[in-house]
């Protein structure tokens, strides 16, 4: 099952300063330190699906093709909302109309038209994941021959950005760090500097 993580990085310094003989020119000592991060996660099963959808017709005149793939569509954006998915919830990614070529094997004649390629492609949210598979059966079956790039997300993930959860939980993280045997006991710690909060996605269908 995938799971979308939420991950907040806690930085923290160390610096000491090196007790070393002063020059002539009364240079400071060098300052080094040790950088620790802590991490926190929260998982969460995803609850809506990506999905970019379409119909891609061939004919002999651009306008019989383009017709072909509009009559082939707009049966799809009907069925789509009958079973429940919105127009909001669908959006055209893409539409190309484009000549088809015969190319000469021999290359002794140039490409020569024989049709013309209409492309049309939405992008859909499908937030009933279990009628993802009846949904995709029935929008084959009314013509569409293109389906790719289906990815599964959160519709909502700001209760999952808990900010203050994430930040116990990584300075839990850290603070477990800070207590390893090969830090130094006298080095101190001066601050938390740097501290981020990102998604990340998993790849793979829920089960």
């Amino acid at each position: 099952m995938p799971a979308r993580l939420f991950n907040l990085a806690l930085l923290v310094i160390g610096v000491c300063s090196l007790s070393l003989p002063l020059s002539a020119q009364d240079r400071e000592p060098p300052v080094r330190t040790i950088a620790l991060i802590g991490t926190g996660e929260v998982r969460a099963k995803p609850d809506i699906a990506v999905i970019t959808l379409g119909v891609t017709t061939r004919a002999a005149t651009a306008r019989e093709a383009l017709t072909r793939n509009n009559a082939a569509m707009t049966e799809i954006l009907d069925h789509m909302q009958q079973a429940g998915i919105p127009p909001k919830d669908v959006q055209t990614s893409n539409f190309t109309v484009n000549p088809a070529y015969l190319y000469d094997n021999q290359n002794q004649q140039p490409p020569k038209i024989v049709g013309y390629d209409v492309s049309n492609q939405v992008t859909v949210i499908m937030r009933k994941l279990e009628a993802m598979g009846e949904v995709l059966d029935q929008v084959v079956s009314k013509g569409s021959n293109q389906i790719h790039g289906i990815s599964f997300s959160i519709d909502d993930p700001q209760p999952l950005e808990d900010h203050d959860e994430l930040r116990w939980i990584s300075t839990t993280n850290r603070d477990e760090a800070l207590s390893l045997p090969w830090i130094p006991a006298d080095f101190p710690i001066v601050r938390a500097l740097l501290e981020s909060l990102g998604p990340r996605i998993g790849s793979n269908a829920p089960r």
